[in-house]
């Protein structure tokens, strides 16, 4: 989801790192328990779901520490990836084993971090924007490897995938005045352009969404290309193509 940081300040002490490691230790087992794998029915509609047991000892992981996490996503079958955004780095923390490892580290230059919101997994590439650094980095996120970055005007809303060197992203203004604009990136030649502004390119959404509301909106994408925005105030799903074009809307 696009939920705002958990927080800006590090927690020290024994008992709050260990109440830590206990809370992610719970909310990952019952992350494991809701994932449930679609079995196709002869219509090819979604039959009984199977439950999947992605945990088996949650002992293997209650030893994993981090300061302020946001933004989790799979980077692998067992491989979580967690932005922590103190640290300047993404941790890649196998569920399984309990086994930890890190890409990229805080800083300013090239692969370094200062304040990274967001992250997206595509095969074997991880990218991670950083709303401090204005820069949208890719890395190799099995070596861990800093491969290549682009420069971002603005705040990171949501990176919605990646295919053939570009990212497509959602950014918002720092003053909150516009947006989210849906960029398409391109990090092999370092070139970027503006698809369309989301609340531009539909009126309602646009008179729900007060001044500074856009950050409040969920925004998505499809591997079509389709983006999808959400306002909880208007209870309505839009879908749109990269031109900007509504395609489709449910919802009241």
């Amino acid at each position: 989801g696009l939920q705002p940081a958990v927080g800006d300040r590090r927690v020290r002490g024994g008992a709050m790192r260990a109440g830590r490691r206990l809370g992610v230790a719970l909310g990952v087992a019952l992350l494991a328990g809701c994932l449930v794998e679609a079995a196709p029915g002869p219509t090819g509609r979604v039959s009984s779901p199977v439950a999947l047991e992605l945990l088996p000892d949650v002992a293997a992981f209650q030893q994993i520490e981090f300061s302020t996490l946001d933004d989790i996503e799979w980077a692998s079958d067992t491989e979580l990836a967690l932005i922590d955004i103190h640290e300047g780095s993404v941790l890649i923390d196998d569920i399984a084993t309990g086994e930890r490892r890190k890409v990229g580290r805080s800083g300013e230059g090239p692969g370094e971090l200062s304040y990274p919101v967001r992250q997206h997994v595509s095969g074997g590439a991880l990218l991670v924007a950083d709303s401090r650094n204005q820069r949208l980095s890719l890395f190799d996120v099995e070596a861990g490897d800093f491969v290549a970055s682009s420069w971002i005007r603005g705040m990171p809303l949501e990176i919605l995938g990646y295919a053939d060197s570009t990212a497509l992203i959602a950014l918002l203004d720092f003053m909150g005045e516009g947006g989210p604009r849906i960029e398409a990136i391109d990090l092999a030649a370092d070139e970027r352009r503006e698809l369309f502004d989301v609340l531009e390119a539909d009126d309602r959404l646009h008179r729900l969404v007060t001044k500074g509301g856009a950050r409040f909106l969920q925004v998505a994408a499809d591997s079509s290309g389709l983006v999808y925005a959400a306002a909880g105030a208007d209870y309505r799903i839009v879908a749109f193509d990269t031109t900007g074009m509504v395609v489709s809307e449910r919802g009241r």
